[in-house]
């Protein structure tokens, strides 16, 4: 998910709780529906490195973004729901089904504003444990805000800052694999979004924008350029990969990464006849096939060091 808040406008309930952040005399209050929540993080006395050590959410920029084909995603920047909220702002939802290349999106989202506004971010991410709990996400935003600076100087930019009305914009991908979900929004559609009014809220749907399969095509004709298959058979792939596609630039992924492995083309046809209908599919074909290679390098590995041939009845057995 990628979804972007103004904090300059009205109020915005993004977190089912709160937590409350107390700054020597200022008080940051990260607000969610009509509860308080009564711990406090009090920054105030804490040293600079107590307070300062959080997540750092450039690292998953910096994987992202080089991995974006050039002029995909720009339909987003300059759609009118988008520029609406960038000008005006409240909430912005990017919902759309797995896959469907959300923190492409949202990384797209992030460069362009990066260029010229007060922007902190942030990428949950269950491949780093420390990247999908709450606390750690929270501490990376006030992070961001502070910079590096000494502990008192930090303090004096969160105040100022807090104190300024300056329009922020921070930008959240991925806040379904958070740990503690119930404190934060989730990207699907979802009990905690529907509580959150229409005048505050605006909603991009990826499921019905045309500009999501021509970045697909964008992507497939690049992979194809690249490739040295014949006319023909780019063409078949093509139209196999795009029309199965269903929105989702990762199961696209998936399929091309199978597909460039196959060097005969009447085994990439017959591939292309038979492609999962879905992610999950593909996964479980993924998973299915890496199980099946780590039996044969097994097997492999005993008949060149076995003293004598193997019957399959003993291979069984191993």
């Amino acid at each position: 998910m990628a979804s972007g808040i103004n904090i300059h406008g009205p109020r915005v309930e993004l977190f089912n709780q709160s937590s409350q952040f107390i700054i020597k005399d200022t008080t940051i209050n990260v607000i969610g529906g009509d509860q308080y929540n009564n711990s406090n993080a009090v920054v105030g006395n804490a040293k600079p490195t107590e307070w300062i050590t959080a997540p750092n959410p450039l690292e998953n920029f910096n994987a992202a973004y080089p991995k974006i084909v050039k002029n995909t995603g720009t339909w987003l920047l300059e759609d009118e729901s988008f520029q609406n909220w960038k000008n005006n702002g409240n909430l912005l939802w990017l919902q759309g089904k797995a896959g469907s290349g959300k923190t492409f999106l949202c990384t797209n989202i992030i460069n362009n504003l990066r260029k010229a506004n007060a922007l902190v971010f942030y990428y949950f991410d269950t491949r780093d444990q420390a990247k999908v709990k709450y606390d750690g996400f929270v501490s990376s935003l006030l992070c961001q805000v502070a910079g590096k600076s000494r502990n008192d100087d930090a303090q004096a930019k969160l105040q100022t800052l807090y104190a300024s009305n300056t329009a922020i914009y921070i930008v959240i991908d991925g806040v379904d694999e958070c740990e503690e979900q119930t404190r934060v929004v989730a990207s699907r559609p979802h009990l905690n979004m529907s509580r959150i009014g229409a005048e505050q809220k605006i909603t991009i749907s990826l499921d019905d924008k045309s500009g999501v399969n021509a970045d697909i095509e964008r992507y497939v004709d690049i992979k194809l350029e690249q490739s040295d298959f014949s006319e023909e058979l780019k063409t078949e792939i093509k139209t196999g990969l795009v029309h199965g596609s269903n929105g989702q630039i990762r199961w696209v992924d998936c399929q091309w990464t199978e597909i460039n492995e196959i060097v005969v083309p009447d085994e990439i046809r017959e591939a292309l006849q038979s492609l999962p209908s879905t992610l999950e599919e593909t996964y479980a074909k993924i998973l299915e096939r890496t199980k099946s290679r780590a039996s044969a390098k097994k097997l492999l590995q005993w008949l060149i060091y076995s003293f004598r041939a193997l019957r399959i009845k003993k291979w069984r057995t191993f």
